[in-house]
This record gives structure tokens, C-alpha cells and sequence, in this order.
């Protein structure tokens, strides 16, 4: 019994340590590609959810697109995503943070706008 007790004590220990040291980690340069297509069009929000402008979206004219700003999307009185259109760079890529991925952070996927429909 008293060695199950080590192991689990040692166990935990290294689980909780790693969930730490993953929270000041930055794994976002490391989003995969989304491929849900939800919450992808600042102009069409999808039914049943609401806009939320939480950083002022700014357009830049010479590349057309959405350079910056950040967007919660709320359903059912609940963020499902945060879209975070990136530091005033033209390079038309764009971050979704969806759901809970480890320890509690946000399931991070990139996506590439449609400048074409950029008012």
C-alpha cells in the first residue's frame, strides 16, 4: 500500500507539473489547419449565435482583408469560439480558438480568409 501511494503521489505530481509548464508554453504557432468551416466568416455569423467584438476589427485596404481584431462567438449564453485576426499584417490567415483542449486551454486552429468578401 505504501508504495501504490508513492506511485500515485509521483504520478499526479507529474501530471500536474506538465499541465503547468503547458500553460506558459506557447503552442499557438503551432495550430493545425482548421477543417470545421464554423465561425470562419465575419460577415455571415451562423444562426443561433451572437457577434461579440472584443478587439476592433480593422481592414486593411491594400490587401483587403481583415488584419486585426478579435471575435467571441456566444451560443446558448456560452463563448463556443474566439476568432483572433492576427497583429495588422496582410498575410490573410487568421486563429479560431474552439472548445477545451489540455489542461483546460483552447483548441487552436488556423484559417485562410475569403478577402473577396471583406466590406
Amino acid at each position: 500500500m505504501k508504495y501504490f501511494s508513492i506511485l500515485l503521489v509521483a504520478s499526479l505530481s507529474l501530471v500536474f507539473s506538465s499541465c503547468i509548464k503547458d500553460d506558459y508554453m506557447k503552442h499557438y504557432d503551432k495550430c493545425e489547419l482548421c477543417s470545421d468551416g464554423q465561425f470562419e466568416d465575419f460577415y455571415n455569423v451562423p444562426q443561433g449565435a451572437t457577434q461579440k467584438i472584443l478587439i476592433p476589427i480593422e481592414v486593411d485596404p491594400s490587401c483587403n482583408c481583415i488584419v486585426s481584431g478579435k471575435v467571441e462567438y456566444i451560443v446558448n449564453n456560452k463563448t463556443f469560439a474566439v476568432v483572433d485576426y492576427g497583429d495588422g499584417e496582410c498575410d490573410e490567415w487568421a486563429e479560431k480558438y474552439m472548445g477545451e483542449g489540455k489542461c483546460g486551454k483552447k483548441a487552436c486552429c488556423k484559417f485562410k480568409q475569403d478577402c473577396t468578401k471583406v466590406k
